[in-house]
């Protein structure tokens, strides 16, 4: 985990889609400080050791995935592909060993989307 600057502002900015930063402020605080932490690594153009890229078609978002009491936390981010282009948090889950099939659907929309509005 390098690259985090301390002081200062970060590169880019983070983005949220709708519902995922309410939804990740109702985690236990430790997966949120990891959660958190990774997004701001990726702010400052590093990827943080939790993090992987997803498979297939979605290998542009990375996921981190915390174990907490009997439950899995994730949430999905993309870094855009301009210098200082925004971090986009995807989505969030907290459901099994896996992330569940709709919202790997979800994630593939909300990237496709993220990717249109990217590319102008």
């Amino acid at each position: 985990m390098s690259g985090a600057k301390p002081g200062g502002v970060p590169r880019r900015k983070a983005l949220w889609m709708p519902g995922t930063l309410n939804s990740l402020r109702s985690y236990p605080a430790r997966i949120r400080l990891v959660i958190g932490r990774a997004v701001e690594v990726a702010q400052w153009g590093e990827t943080d050791l939790r993090a992987k890229p997803m498979k297939g078609a979605l290998r542009d978002v990375m996921e981190i995935a915390v174990d907490g009491d009997r439950v899995t936390y994730r949430a999905a981010y993309y870094v855009a592909k301009a210098e200082t282009g925004p971090v986009i948090v995807l989505e969030k889950s907290n459901r099994g060993a896996s992330t569940p099939t709709h919202v790997v659907e979800r994630i593939a929309r909300r990237l496709a989307r993220t990717k249109e509005i990217e590319h102008g």
